[in-house]
């Protein structure tokens, strides 16, 4: 079965985790270990695409993984997270130690740009994700 959900990620996904919570489709119960069991219901999606607001994503994976929507083998694609190339700059600046160098080019919001990275480093070191940018 194919279920395709159009819409806003901020709006959408509170939906689906509220559905899985009410048994909808199975039980759905939280666990620190969620990524060493396969979901126990039917709500988990294979396949999250993430294109809201960029400073939402952090929060977003934490609700899949949370309430369990998304099973072991499944894939979350997240929009712009290399942001045209001003997250890596970012990482970059960080790395040298270079405040002066953390300004985002082309007018690109700071906060966006570092919550992009966040989410990108976040993920990397979190061992329930294999990570590909």
């Amino acid at each position: 079965k194919i279920e395709l959900l159009v819409g806003d990620t901020s709006n959408a996904l509170p939906g689906m985790c509220a559905e899985a919570l009410r048994g909808n489709a199975g039980s759905a119960t939280s666990s620190a270990n969620a990524h060493t069991k396969q979901p126990s219901h039917a709500a988990a999606f294979d396949l999250v695409f993430l294109d809201a607001g960029k400073r939402d994503y952090e929060i977003q994976r934490n609700m899949l993984l949370l309430h369990e929507l998304i099973p072991i083998g499944g894939l979350v694609v997240a929009d712009n997270v290399v942001w045209a190339g001003e997250v890596p700059r970012y990482s970059a600046a960080l790395a040298r130690g270079e405040p002066a160098a953390l300004l985002p080019a082309r007018n690109r919001p700071e906060k966006v740009t570092r919550a992009l990275y966040e989410y990108v480093a976040h993920t990397g070191r979190d061992e329930r994700w294999q990570q590909i940018v």
